[in-house]
């Protein structure tokens, strides 16, 4: 069998609005646990280990460097895609929906806080969602952090 390996990583992940806006960010919470090992992955020593990329391993952490934004968000949202249950999560939390209604109007960090505020039911869905979209750093671009100018 594989072996599940990986440390957990943490720091904050700031993200800014759609591809292509000037919009600023909001910051977000800590880092996330360990990644899971490659098929055939060696575990190692008190949750260190190799195998798998970090968070999503195999094409779902590439970030979709030949697609375009949209291209790589309409795979990585269909069914078997990437962020298939991130943004199936998401649809179904009417308070993520309202959370992304409410970025949309904003353009600074002040109005990104205020949305959370007023739709915190709505936030771990979203944030799953952007991190599996976006990732976290250029080491982990998620499904679409390079086709979406996340890194």
């Amino acid at each position: 069998g594989s072996a599940q390996g990986g440390s957990a990583q943490g720091g904050s992940v700031s993200v800014g609005g759609s591809a292509g806006s000037p919009d600023g960010g909001f910051g977000g919470d800590g880092g996330f646990g360990g990644s899971q090992g490659g098929e055939g992955g060696f575990g190692g020593d008190a949750g260190s280990g190799f195998g798998g990329a970090g968070g999503f391993g195999g094409g779902c952490n590439d970030g979709g460097p030949s697609q375009t934004c949209d291209e790589c968000q309409t795979v990585s949202f269909d069914p078997g895609g990437c962020c298939e249950f991130p943004v199936n999560d998401c649809v179904s939390n009417v308070s993520c929906i309202d959370l992304i209604d409410c970025f949309n109007a904003c353009t600074d960090d002040s109005c990104y806080n205020a949305c959370i505020d007023r739709f915190p039911d709505g936030y771990d869905a979203y944030y799953n969602l952007v991190i599996c979209v976006f990732g976290t750093d250029p080491a982990n671009p998620g499904a679409c952090g390079y086709a979406c100018g996340a890194w």
